[in-house]
């Protein structure tokens, strides 16, 4: 995880303690880090989840990767995560 350089060690406590809390959740099998209860609760504008989805697939291609690597390594959980 990378931490932006501009927060401070009381803002990366906070966000960690509050990620902590969903580490141990086993609701969601398969789910690198079960964190259904954080999709439901918080809710990123589609424009933005685009952006960084088109950004890391530029770099992945950057690398040399494919689209198919991209979708093997992220898959889309959150498309998943919708029915509910």
């Amino acid at each position: 995880m990378e931490i932006p350089a501009l927060y401070s060690p009381e803002k990366v406590e906070r966000v960690f303690s509050a990620l902590a809390a969903y580490a141990d959740d086993g609701r969601v099998t398969g789910y690198p880090y079960p964190l259904l209860d954080a999709h439901l609760t918080t809710k990123i504008g589609k424009d933005a989840v685009e952006q960084v989805r088109q950004d890391i697939i530029r770099d992945m291609d950057r690398l040399g990767m494919t689209l198919a690597d991209y979708t093997g390594i992220f898959g889309d959980y959150h498309d998943e995560f919708d029915r509910y």
